[in-house]
């Protein structure tokens, strides 16, 4: 009797794990919830490299701007 009940729990345990892997499965495809924020968080990165090397090469160009006029005093 109480192997009979601990083989149920064991087999409902299994079961739980096989719906969680196969929910993980899903998670991970293609087009899932974690694919799209991990595309977003790639365009936002790319967004704040490329915001980055704008702000760097004006800063580089008032720089060079600043240079020219304290040469010319």
């Amino acid at each position: 009797m109480e192997t009979n009940r601990r083989l149920n729990e064991l087999k409902r345990q299994m079961l739980r794990v096989q719906e969680q892997i196969k929910n993980l499965e899903l998670d991970v495809e293609p087009g899932s919830h974690i694919s799209r924020a991990f595309a977003a968080l790639v365009r936002d990165i790319d967004d704040s490299r490329t915001e980055s090397r704008r702000n760097y090469q004006q800063l580089f160009q008032q720089i060079n701007q600043l240079s020219h006029q304290i040469n010319q005093v």
